[in-house]
């Protein structure tokens, strides 16, 4: 990932609106922040029910939401998006800077983008590829309101003509099934025919095309399971894919495309409260975030500066542990923080994971000792804070390593909960299944890993445990 400019973004002048929905961290003037923070609150209301979600679950979304493009570049060091999502199983970040739609009243397009795939993915079971996700986020980002309802559907005429030049094929973008390369030259491209097809997939009907919403549910199933997007394209649709592609091409060109009102009231009254930030609360929630992005130079810069005004910030330490180059650093910083509170849960998480990196060139009786070390950390981290879901996460794995599958379970069951669809998640959680005897859990959990993980080593791995479920090996 490019390195961001090393010019500085100012820290001194931020705020945080606190909605019962969610935190806001942003450098707009208050007045403009709670303004967005409304339009927020609406949104979510407008798109719940389109989703047919009734109730959010586990933490708030935590949104940072930038007045410039360049002071979000340079966070997340990402040259040709204006947004971002950064999901865990203990938080989720939605950052976002000014959209650049001139001409267009915009003001939230991707803010309203973002809070999508928070919204999309909270209680869900089941992953959903690339093209859909990114797509579908366009397609519920330009809802609007208006007497009657709210419109959904509308694409911003500017949108409308990049459309019609908009590449990738199909079968490229069918491709990029678990997630979009961030980097590469045509995501522009890429995020419009996504958007086109979701669009067509879910209103065609209402210009004459067949009800392929009435399909679209078996479609994602199919994905989810395993099967090839292509495969499960055309049998849930029953159209080929050039024979698609002509119809998306139709589609596009038509005089106007259709939206679709729904009746529902978004005018509400919500609390929401707005504090100024203290500078080092600023630099800890945006090296968080940068950290979460991949780029750790500049996460490990704001660290540091918080450190130079506090040497003994516990937090900044173990920020600073995790986001170093230099290992003799990162020890040296976990230390310190531990040394400055044993029972902080970061620290020892932060302990924990560092231990763990020494198994990578350790025989086996070496790891299994370093495993119980790490293990004490990560049960200090759960002691003294119970809803760490990064240390029993890590728990759960280290039992699992000992050879301990029945005292993992529980607590890879916890993270579970927290993100269901993630796949590294499943593949434990899976293997814990297998090695207690429960086939048919094991089967699902690992089935998941194996399709949807980022990681071919680890794709392969949930392979090889599901072939030893279907050779009889399952412990």
């Amino acid at each position: 990932m490019a390195v961001a400019a090393e010019g500085d973004v100012r820290h001194d002048d931020w705020h945080r609106v606190t909605t019962p929905d969610f935190e806001m961290l942003s450098d707009l003037a208050p007045p403009d922040a709670l303004a967005l923070a409304d339009r927020l609150t609406r949104f979510r209301i407008a798109a719940q029910s389109l989703l047919g979600q009734q109730e959010l679950s586990g933490p708030a979304p935590r949104m940072i939401a930038f007045r410039s493009a360049r002071a979000f570049r340079q966070v997340f060091a990402l040259r040709n998006i204006s947004g971002v999502t950064l999901s865990s199983i203990s938080r989720y970040t939605l950052a976002f800077g000014p959209d650049g739609l001139r001409g267009y009243d915009s003001g939230a397009l991707t803010a309203f983008h973002e809070y999508s795939h928070y919204l999309m993915q909270n209680n869900r079971q089941m992953n959903y590829p690339a093209w859909w996700e990114e797509g579908y986020a366009n397609f519920l980002s330009t809802m609007y309101a208006q007497d009657d309802g709210v419109v959904v559907g509308h694409v911003p005429p500017i949108r409308r003509r990049q459309m019609v030049r908009s590449r990738p094929s199909l079968k490229d973008l069918f491709d990029d099934r678990i997630v979009f390369d961030w980097k590469r030259r045509d995501l522009e491209g890429v995020y419009l025919k996504a958007w086109l097809l979701v669009h067509m997939l879910q209103l065609g009907h209402l210009s004459g095309l067949p009800p392929f919403h009435e399909r679209v549910p078996e479609m994602l199933a199919k994905i989810d399971a395993g099967e090839s997007t292509r495969v499960a394209v055309e049998t849930s649709l029953s159209m080929d894919l050039p024979a698609l592609e002509r119809t998306l091409n139709a589609y596009i060109r038509r005089i106007s495309l259709p939206t679709h009102t729904l009746v529902v009231d978004v005018e509400h009254e919500t609390p929401m409260d707005v504090q100024p930030l203290a500078v080092p609360e600023v630099r800890h929630a945006l090296a968080n975030a940068a950290a979460a992005a991949g780029n750790l130079r500049h996460a490990a810069r704001l660290f540091q500066e918080v450190l130079d005004d506090d040497p003994d910030d516990i937090d900044a330490l173990v920020g600073l542990s995790s986001t170093t180059q230099d290992p003799d650093h990162s020890l040296e910083a976990a230390e310190r923080a531990l040394a400055l509170d044993a029972e902080h849960p970061g620290a020892n998480v932060r302990m924990a994971e560092l231990n763990v990196t020494r198994c990578s060139q350790a025989t086996r009786d070496e790891c299994l000792a370093v495993w119980r070390e790490s293990a004490e950390f990560y049960r200090r981290a759960v002691r003294n804070d119970p809803d760490n879901v990064d240390a029993a996460f890590g728990l759960g794995v280290i039992y699992l390593h000992v050879g301990q599958p029945g005292d993992a379970m529980g607590y890879l069951r916890v993270a579970h909960g927290r993100a269901p669809w993630v796949p590294r998640i499943n593949l434990f959680l899976g293997e814990a299944y297998r090695l207690t005897g429960d086939v048919e859990r094991a089967r699902a959990h690992l089935t998941k890993a194996m399709h949807w993980h980022r990681d071919l080593r680890w794709r392969e791995r949930a392979a090889l445990a599901l072939s030893m479920i279907e050779s009889g090996n399952g412990n």
